[in-house]
């Protein structure tokens, strides 16, 4: 495990899906000596779409879940050209050609001396992949039902291969919940 302590309690803590947000949460977690599970339904750790941004708040956030979330993102961020976010009316309705300076311009916010920083997904999660145990981050884990054990006994995750864990806490990221049909499953 590279977390940067070793588990220091019981709780066991289930992940479902290993994207940014669910490989970011399990870093936080490790980091506080919380044992913790990531289960990802491909056979492998891949991110569609292309590039993401963050806020300065989100960097802050980072920094508080695990500073190595951060350098990991700096890692392979690139500096956006400007200093400022920038919305502007886009309802012209003339030529193709208009240029975006002569759009109305909304409002701009300063975004800092570096401006506004994003990477590629995929960059991304390889650097927090990287950071993970390998008996972290679970394959093949496609889930089908959450089973609540009773009070105080945790859950049991079911899996469509036949697989089954148990874990004090199941929790889906957002895209399990709205890709995956996974509804009510937090316990």
């Amino acid at each position: 495990m590279h977390s940067k302590e070793p588990p220091t309690n019981s709780l066991q803590i289930a992940i479902i899906g290993g994207g940014i947000a669910g490989l970011t949460l399990a870093l936080g977690l490790l980091a506080r000596g919380i044992t913790t599970t990531v289960y990802e339904r491909s056979a492998s750790l891949r991110e569609i779409g292309a590039g993401i941004g963050f806020t300065p708040n989100a960097e802050r956030a980072m920094h508080v879940l695990d500073a190595r979330i951060h350098a990991a993102f700096k890692r392979v961020t690139v500096q956006n050209g400007t200093d400022w976010f920038m919305w502007v009316d886009g309802s012209y309705q003339g030529g193709s050609n208009k240029r975006l300076d002569q759009d109305t311009l909304i409002h701009r916010m300063y975004l800092g001396e570096r401006g506004f920083e994003g990477c590629h997904r995929a960059d991304f999660l390889d650097e927090l992949f990287k950071m993970m145990g390998r008996d972290t981050v679970q394959f093949c884990r496609n889930l089908e039902s959450v089973v609540e054990l009773g009070c105080g006994e945790g859950v049991e995750l079911r899996f469509t291969d036949g697989h089954s864990a148990a874990a004090d806490v199941g929790m889906p990221t957002s895209y399990a919940l709205t890709n995956w049909g996974i509804q009510n499953v937090v316990y």
